[in-house]
C-alpha cells in the first residue's frame, strides 16, 4: 500500500445514519485505517450529526469539507445526501485546520488555519485543499495567501461551500463541528505530482468590457453605463433566440432572469493563461435598475466579456476535457483517486443531464471518485494563477 482513496455515499434520511452509512461504504473497500477524511454534505442535513455518524466508523480522525449543492462518488450521484473519501497513505503526510473570520479578512482566516502547518514542507510536491464559506466572500484573497503561508510551491484546490441554492447559510466542515464564516485548510505533502485541471464551457457573447465603477461584489457601471443595462443589452437578442426569453418583458426578478444569470455570465480577462477567462455569476443581482451583484468581488478596471455556453453539450464537454486533460502527464494505473469541484451553476445548467457530466470523468478515470457542486471554484498551481472561477469543472488527481 503506498495511497488508497476510497469513497462513500448515502442519503439515508436520517443525518446520523447517512454520514455513518457513507464512512462504512467507504471503509469497507479498504483494510486501512484512513489519515484524512473528506465530507461532502447537502444543507438538508444535521451537520454535526453527519459528522458524529462518520466519527463512529473512523474514530479520531482529521475531518475537512464542506456543505454543498449536490455531492456524487464514481458509483452514485445524490441530492440531498452525504459522500465521503477516505484518504490513507505510507507516502503522503496530511495536515487540517481551520481559521475564522473570512468575511473580514481572507488572509488572516488562512493565517489562524495553517498556524500548526509545518514552517517547511520535506517533500517535493504538496497540495492545499482549500474550502470557505460561500457567502462571506474574499474566495480570491484567501486562495492567494494559502500560497503566502504555505509557499508557492503549493497547488491550491478546492471551493466555497454551497447550500443547495437556498443562499442562507454555508459552512466548513471540521472534525466534529461545522462553521460558517470560516475557511478550511488541508495540506497533503508528497513525493509524487498532483494534477490539477480547470475547465468551462463557456465563450465570450461580446466584446471586451471595462468594469468603470465597482465596490466589492457590486459592478456599478461597465463602459461608463449601468452595468444592469449593459448586460441585457449583451444578452437580449441571443437570450430570445435560444431560450424563448425576451428581456423587455421581465419587469422584476423572477425565474425567466435567474435562468439568464445562470446561462449568460461574464468572464474576467486572464492575459497570458491557458484560462483566459474566470467565469462569474452575477445571480445576486435583485434590481433591474443599474448594478449587478456577484457572489465574489469584481475589480474595478477589470475587461471582461458577456459569456454563454459555448454550445449545448459544452457543459458536458468541459468536463470530459479536464478529465483528459488531467491524465495527459500521469498513468492511470498511478491513480489513487480524484477529486472534483464542479459549480452549482453548471449542475443547474445541465439539469436532467448532469449525470452524463459525471459519465465523461468516469469514462477517463478508472478510479475512485470524490465530488461536490459549489458556489466557486479555487485552482492555483504552477501553471496557473487565476484563483477563483465559476461555472467551472476542476478535477483533482491524487497519485498513488
Amino acid at each position: 500500500m503506498v495511497t488508497e482513496f476510497n469513497t462513500g455515499f448515502s442519503d439515508k434520511e436520517e443525518s446520523f445514519k447517512s454520514g455513518k452509512n457513507a464512512a462504512e461504504k467507504a471503509l469497507e473497500k479498504t483494510g486501512e485505517e484512513p489519515e484524512l477524511v473528506i465530507v461532502f454534505c447537502s444543507s438538508k442535513k444535521n451537520y454535526e450529526e453527519v459528522l458524529k455518524g462518520i466519527k463512529e466508523v473512523v474514530g479520531d480522525k482529521k475531518i475537512i469539507g464542506a456543505s454543498s449543492y449536490g455531492e456524487f462518488t464514481e458509483e452514485e450521484i445524490g441530492d440531498g445526501g452525504v459522500a465521503v473519501g477516505l484518504l490513507t497513505s505510507d507516502e503522503k503526510e496530511f495536515y487540517t485546520g481551520i481559521g475564522p473570520n473570512l468575511s473580514e479578512s481572507g488572509i488572516s482566516s488562512i493565517k489562524d488555519a495553517t498556524k500548526d502547518f509545518p514552517d517547511e514542507i520535506d517533500k517535493e510536491n504538496a497540495l492545499s485543499l482549500l474550502f470557505l464559506d460561500g457567502l462571506s466572500g474574499n474566495a480570491e484573497e484567501a486562495a492567494y495567501a494559502v500560497n503566502s503561508e504555505l509557499g508557492y510551491k503549493v497547488s491550491v484546490a478546492g471551493g466555497q461551500a454551497a447550500d443547495d441554492l437556498k443562499m442562507e447559510e454555508t459552512v466548513v466542515l471540521h472534525d466534529e463541528n461545522s462553521y460558517t464564516d470560516h475557511s478550511g485548510v488541508a495540506l497533503i505533502t508528497s513525493d509524487k505530482d498532483f494534477s490539477i485541471t480547470v475547465e468551462h464551457g463557456h465563450e465570450p457573447l461580446s466584446d471586451s468590457l471595462e468594469v468603470t465603477e465597482s465596490e466589492g461584489n457590486v459592478v456599478k457601471e461597465l463602459d461608463g453605463q449601468p452595468a444592469f443595462e449593459v448586460w441585457s443589452e449583451k444578452v437580449k437578442e441571443s437570450a430570445k433566440e435560444r431560450l424563448g426569453i425576451d428581456l423587455e418583458d421581465i419587469e422584476e426578478k423572477n425565474q425567466d432572469l435567474n435562468n439568464l444569470f445562470w446561462q449568460y455570465e461574464l468572464g474576467i480577462e486572464v492575459p497570458d493563461s491557458d484560462d483566459r477567462y474566470k467565469i462569474r455569476w452575477p445571480g445576486l443581482t435583485d434590481s433591474l435598475e443599474g448594478p449587478m451583484v456577484f457572489s465574489s468581488r469584481v475589480v474595478e478596471g477589470s475587461k471582461l466579456r458577456v459569456m454563454k455556453p459555448a454550445s449545448e453539450d459544452s457543459q458536458v464537454e468541459a468536463s470530459r476535457r479536464a478529465a483528459e486533460k488531467a491524465v495527459e502527464d500521469i498513468e492511470k494505473d498511478d491513480i489513487a483517486g480524484v477529486i472534483v469541484f464542479e459549480c452549482a451553476v453548471r449542475r443547474t445548467i445541465l439539469g436532467d443531464d448532469f449525470p452524463e457530466s459525471v459519465q465523461q470523468l468516469k469514462n477517463v478515470f478508472d478510479a475512485p471518485i470524490l465530488g461536490l457542486e459549489t458556489y466557486g471554484e479555487i485552482c492555483i498551481d504552477d501553471e496557473r494563477i487565476s484563483g477563483l472561477h465559476k461555472c467551472t469543472t476542476i478535477v483533482v488527481v491524487i497519485p498513488k
